[in-house]
């Protein structure tokens, strides 16, 4: 009867002292945002000593190509599809006739830059080339290129902070030392997050030169890096649980509700998306009409 009555105060005070316990769980939701369009270094562009003067007289402009180019069709460029065979193609011909059709749409008679290279089999200089082919200015590209940086470059992570119970969460606030733990928490699962994640750019650097004296007018350049538009949205979710003041990150456990129906059949849906090279060339093509339009734009301005 007595070790029955000791057994039953020690069972009722560790009840005590668990229901003085503390529990609480916590998750951390992180968004990564990255610069929004508005936000983005414009272009630079420099008007030489006589743009304002000559700029009304220009009305057919030559095109020049820079001295090297990688080839590539339309659909490798664009990541629209891969090229199987390639029956005809041009190096440098993709990009440079988006140039030359942004000049075109601004009302400029535009000299291919393939006609001025064929040109220049018979004269001494492109400006000479151009020259013989009436042109008032030349359009010079001196480079035109694809760029990858990390991410975490000109972005941020937004947090929210939320308490969990049941499968259910609902908005928290806390204070200043907890949400200095969990915003620390939640730092280490982000930066595992983005560790293979890259940010693309296009970038060209281009000038404008008289033909008659051979003077540069007009430089522009920009290197155009990829917005939150154009990317896929990161979020991160960190859990955290707390006893008594407490607290470390856990794993929280998913449990498949049992369902002893019987069933004839299944079917799962197939979808093929793009490959990741594909998904990066579109991007790419994205940013580089973005460059070339804004250049021709600035420009005619």
């Amino acid at each position: 009867m007595k070790n029955l009555l000791k057994l039953l105060s020690l069972t009722g005070f560790a009840l005590l002292m668990t229901g003085c316990s503390s529990y609480d769980y916590y998750q951390v939701e992180s968004n990564f945002k990255m610069s929004a369009a508005s936000d983005r270094i414009p272009a630079t562009i420099t008007k030489g000593q006589g743009f304002e003067a000559n700029f009304p007289r220009i009305a057919t402009i030559a095109v020049k190509a820079p001295d090297f180019c990688v080839s590539e069709s339309q659909s490798q460029r664009t990541g629209t599809a891969r090229a199987e065979t390639n029956v005809m193609q041009t190096t440098c011909g993709v990009e440079m006739a988006q140039i030359e059709s942004s000049l075109a749409k601004a009302g400029f008679g535009v000299i291919s830059w393939k006609v001025l290279q064929n040109e220049m089999t018979v004269s001494t200089s492109h400006l000479d080339a151009a020259k013989k082919l009436k042109a008032d200015a030349m359009f010079q590209i001196n480079s035109l290129e694809r760029g990858v940086t990390q991410a975490g470059q000109d972005a941020r992570w937004d947090r929210r902070f939320y308490i969990t119970s049941g499968g259910s969460k609902v908005p928290t606030a806390v204070d200043s030392y907890m949400a200095n733990l969990l915003d620390t928490y939640a730092k280490q699962n982000e930066q595992a997050m983005i560790a293979g994640i890259e940010v693309l750019s296009a970038s060209i650097n281009a000038s404008v030169t008289l033909v008659e004296n051979g003077r540069a007018i007009w430089f522009y350049e920009w290197n155009n890096v990829q917005s939150q538009e154009d990317a896929d949205q990161i979020v991160a979710n960190t859990y955290v649980y707390c006893i008594d003041g407490y607290c470390q990150p856990y794993t929280p456990q998913e449990y498949a509700a049992y369902n002893d129906q019987l069933v004839q059949g299944t079917s799962d849906a197939v979808s093929i998306g793009a490959k990741a090279a594909d998904r990066r060339r579109a991007v790419h093509d994205k940013l580089m009409k973005q460059v070339v339009e804004d250049m021709v734009g600035r420009f005619t301005l």
